[in-house]
């Protein structure tokens, strides 16, 4: 290629029949290329008497009805750097003309750049109005692995990788082709072609290509057929060109004259899909304009306006043609507004209801999820300081102001008073819908049947966790709006029918999330809540429906007596919640093992939960979890699989605690099989735990000790199957490597931190000191800024090899004293060991073999009892290689009584694989009963590798 001088740049075409074009094709390359490639496919019009008198490079190719295998026959003939692929009926600006070559010579510089997206404007020929406009490939490199696929509608492939591209809105092309008098020939022609492909199974059909045709020659039922299929494909999707799919697929619905629901679902869906296109908005406009909602008309009317103006996306846009209707429906919008004109609508008027106060920061999301489902919105306010109203005015929204009463009841009940619909959907300000939900297609099915309302699958997620789920269950959001269902209690208000039981529908398709209990803001929310609750029962006295709340609450600000008090009060009356009682008993286990209860009688109760809750997998998980913090392995895992198991066959349960937990029951299984040192299975349950929940810094530690035996470019690779290179996700990764001591890595992630966004951590500063060709200076430099960081500054002057006397003055004196120890400068004595302690732990993840033996070593001048706490040490860390050189200096004097340590040297035998030996001090310590159950587990591992089980 050419660096630093101009392109050799090919103009290439292919063409049949094209008298009508071809010379103002020629006149718009001719100055912008170095030479013109013409290829004919078959013309017999003056096409080829025209194209003699014109300096090109003519060649004739035999049609195959294959597009890209002409393009690529006129490719092989190029010899430009740079290709300019236009259509024979396309043609640049004059203004284009005069750039195209600057913008090549340009694009050129970055080798990566492949291909430059131009501005395609599709024309009427007769009148030249413009009907849609979107970005087109057709300026790129001449590369060998660079060609045309496709029969029709051929895109370019780049051996399979994508292409870097560049958009320039410079360079304009008008397109005459798919003027209306040509459209239907070329539907026609296209559509041959493809019909005889789709008959080739072995090859992916272009099925929205077809749909295209049928739309074209107006075939509408099976546009929406072929539609429909495209859409089902899961390997093949349109990088360019979406949109008009969906606007086809909208336009044929709209012509076939579907259902006005089903129209606007779709037409959601596609503002969803296409939020910057105007084309979508203007079709919900027209909707609504046809059902004499005007208010909403209007509202997307000018939100279709408001996007076209400042459009500047790759999609295709046909706005421009609709741009005079759209005003002319606003000016009939207006008169028919005055004239209240209205239509009637055949299905259920439903309206959304919301109570809101300080909600901006989750009312947007409210209003996207409703907007679809409803015909009002209904927003009381009860005494917003935010943006929040601001917001819901904005979208069209009615709003009323409530003043507080301390009563969630009295405010929801204000607001269905002002509700016209027959139905009402009533979500919370931070609750929405999922995307995949109809839920007026469902109400329209309630209608006919002898419901009242509805219950939805409510999931609680945590925005603070990447969307983790905290729990979920059943709940009444939807309900028909005839005068005697209405709201009762302050808090956690219910619905309740006047004169009988609420007829109820269980709808599990129906999915709801919740962000309202997020880490962030759940605290205030319970307080608030026990707050209204507390002078509720101030002023009417202590009620058995107080019950669950209250112990709900208490449980939730880790108030575990009182929590466990009002649980069993609950469980002692007549009531039961609807949909969620289990949770009583998943929330009162939960608080007596916090509370350090029996294990009898923690075992009593999940018995009984068992018993009642028999599919639900959170009760074996609970008795798991308590039995692995006992140290009985064996059964914890026995009781893990079980529990997962019966989670695989109930995972559509009303509610449901263990979905949550399911990262934790797979790091929990995963540190089990570390410990029988089936590495394979570990890693097993810590992918499925890292691929729910990434963040799980406790399952990415136990992962980081199992990547310790691998390569540096092998692990790497493994962590980017959870990671991205985001500073979020680098950020995360750096702090648990440096936790279990990867220095290696910890480098690695903090380089491309500093690199990519400019992040410098405080203890990245102290690794560039030991990088530093100038470490001393550095080192100075950075003492002065980090004194409060003493461990990790010892860490420096451990590995910096030497101690100069000028950083005594810096140091506490005692931390001196052990640095001088460890370097020979004086002995190290019994007054030091709390520093010496204290350090240790730092020194053993964060240094190197040769300082952690060394240091070790200084630690043999204790006590027997002191030389104990170093072994202590060594154990909670795991550190068991060094555990073993260190139980040296201990097993020869008397520890007979000490059954505690000599259990910790019989596990660390294990691990370094003394299976003699430590069968030998399990036994010796199984005798006192100390710890039966764990060394029960360890002698079954231990058997179980002698004979070669794993």
């Amino acid at each position: 290629m050419n660096y630093g001088v101009f392109m050799y740049i090919s103009a290439c075409v292919i063409v049949k029949d094209e008298e009508k074009n071809i010379k103002k094709w020629y006149e718009s390359v001719k100055n912008c290329s170095d030479e013109q490639i013409v290829v004919d496919t078959g013309s017999t019009d003056a096409t080829l008497s025209i194209l003699e008198k014109l300096p090109v490079k003519l060649y004739s190719y035999e049609w195959k009805h294959d597009f890209a295998a002409a393009k690529n026959f006129a490719i092989d003939k190029a010899k430009g750097d740079w290709i300019i692929f236009l259509d024979a009926d396309e043609y640049f600006t004059v203004e284009s003309i005069s750039e195209v070559r600057n913008i090549i010579n340009k694009s050129d510089i970055n080798r990566k750049i492949a291909a430059i997206l131009c501005i395609k404007v599709n024309i009427n020929e007769k009148d030249e109005k413009e009907i849609s406009r979107f970005y087109d490939l057709r300026i790129f490199r001449n590369t060998s692995s660079l060609r045309y696929k496709g029969k029709i509608h051929e895109q370019l492939s780049y051996d399979q990788i994508p292409l870097q591209l560049i958009k320039n809105d410079n360079l304009i092309i008008y397109h005459t082709g798919y003027s209306a008098s040509l459209a239907q020939n070329k539907a026609k022609r296209n559509l041959e072609i493809l019909l005889s492909e789709e008959q080739d199974d072995k090859k992916m059909t272009s099925l929205h290509y077809i749909a295209e045709c049928y739309y074209g020659l107006g075939e509408f039922d099976k546009a929406i057929t072929y539609t429909e299929k495209y859409w089902s494909q899961k390997k093949y999707r349109v990088i360019n060109g979406e949109g008009c799919i969906w606007r086809n697929y909208i336009n044929a619905m709209i012509l076939l004259e579907k259902p006005t629901d089903k129209i606007l679902a779709v037409i959601f869906k596609a503002i969803d899909k296409f939020p910057d296109l105007a084309d979508f908005y203007a079709f919900a406009g027209w909707t609504y304009w046809q059902l004499g909602s005007y208010i909403a008309a209007e509202k997307y009317f000018k939100k279709s306006l408001d996007k076209f103006a400042v459009y500047n996306g790759i999609e295709e846009t046909f706005f421009a043609a609709d741009l005079p209707k759209v005003k002319k429906y606003l000016e009939q919008i207006a008169l028919a507004e005055r004239n209240n004109g209205k239509r009637k609508v055949n299905r259920p008027f439903i309206s959304a209801c919301v109570i809101v106060k300080n909600n901006e920061r989750d009312i947007l999301a409210w209003l996207k999820s409703v907007r679809r489902h409803s015909d009002e919105l209904i927003v009381v306010d009860t005494g917003s300081e935010d943006k929040t109203i601001d917001i819901v005015r904005t979208a069209g929204a009615f709003v009323y102001n409530f003043s507080w009463q301390n009563d969630f009841a009295a405010a929801k009940n204000f607001a269905v008073n002002k509700a016209k619909g027959e139905w009402i959907i009533f979500l919370d300000a931070d609750e929405y819908f999922t995307d995949n939900i109809d839920v007026k297609k469902i109400i329209l099915e309630l209608n006919k049947q002898d419901a009242d309302a509805v219950l939805c699958r409510m999931i609680n997620i945590d925005k603070d966790n990447g969307n983790m789920e905290i729990n979920r269950f059943m709940q009444l959001r939807i309900f028909r709006n005839d005068g005697n269902i209405h709201y009762e209690g302050k808090v956690h208000e219910q619905l309740r029918n006047i004169g009988r039981e609420l007829k109820l529908l269980e709808r599990k398709d129906i999915i709801i999330y919740h962000t309202g209990y997020s880490k962030t803001i759940y605290l205030s929310k319970l307080k608030r809540n026990l707050e209204i609750l507390q002078s509720d029962i101030r002023k009417n006295g202590e009620k058995i429906h107080h019950y669950r709340y209250l112990a709900d609450c208490y449980y939730a600000l880790e108030n575990y007596d009182k929590s466990i008090v009002y649980y069993n009060k609950h469980l002692g009356s007549e009531l039961r919640s609807l949909g969620n009682e289990n949770d009583v008993y998943f929330n009162l286990i939960d608080s007596m093992i916090k509370s350090s209860y029996s294990a009898q009688e923690i075992f009593a109760v999940i018995k009984k939960a068992h018993r009642l809750f028999k599919d639900y997998p959170e009760f074996i998980g609970q008795y798991a979890a308590f039995n692995f913090a006992k140290g009985n392995y064996t059964i914890a895992k026995r009781a893990f699989v079980r529990a997962l198991s019966l989670h695989s066959r109930n995972a559509d349960l009303p509610s449901d605690n263990f979905t949550a937990v399911l990262p934790e029951v797979y790091r929990y299984l995963a540190q089990i099989y570390l410990y029988e040192n089936d590495r394979k299975k570990a890693y097993f349950y810590l992918d499925k735990a890292l691929s729910i929940n990434k963040y799980n810094y406790l399952a990415l530690r136990i992962l980081c000790k199992i990547l310790k035996e691998i390569s540096f470019q092998k692990t790497i690779i493994c962590l980017s199957q959870y990671y991205e290179d985001t500073a979020k996700d680098m950020v995360f990764i750096s702090e648990q490597v440096f936790h279990v001591g990867m220095q290696e890595l910890f480098i690695y992630y903090n380089k491309k931190l500093f690199d990519k966004f400019g992040v410098y951590s405080e203890k990245w500063r102290l690794w560039k000191v030991l990088m530093n060709t100038n470490s001393e200076k550095s080192f100075d430099d950075l003492l002065t800024q980090t004194v409060e960081k003493v461990q990790l500054l010892v860490i420096s002057l451990l590995l910096s090899g030497k101690l100069q006397e000028k950083y005594h003055s810096i140091l506490p004196e005692s931390i001196w004293q052990c640095l001088s120890a460890y370097y020979g400068k004086n002995d190290i004595h019994e007054n030091n060991f709390e520093t010496y302690k204290v350090l240790l732990p730092v020194i053993m993840v964060h240094t190197n073999d040769e300082v952690i033996k060394k240091y070790l070593f200084l630690g043999e001048n204790f006590a027997l009892k002191q030389r104990c706490e170093i072994l202590d040490e060594l154990y909670r860390l795991e550190k068991w290689e060094y555990m073993d050189v260190f139980s040296s200096f201990i097993v020869n004097e008397q520890l007979d009584d000490n059954m505690k340590h000599i259990f910790k040297i019989a596990k660390c035998a294990y691990y370094n694989g003394h299976l003699n030996r430590s069968e030998e001090l399990f036994r010796r310590v199984l005798q006192t009963g100390y710890h039966a159950d764990e060394i029960n587990s360890y002698l079954t591992w231990i058997n179980d590798r002698r004979v070669g089980k794993w």
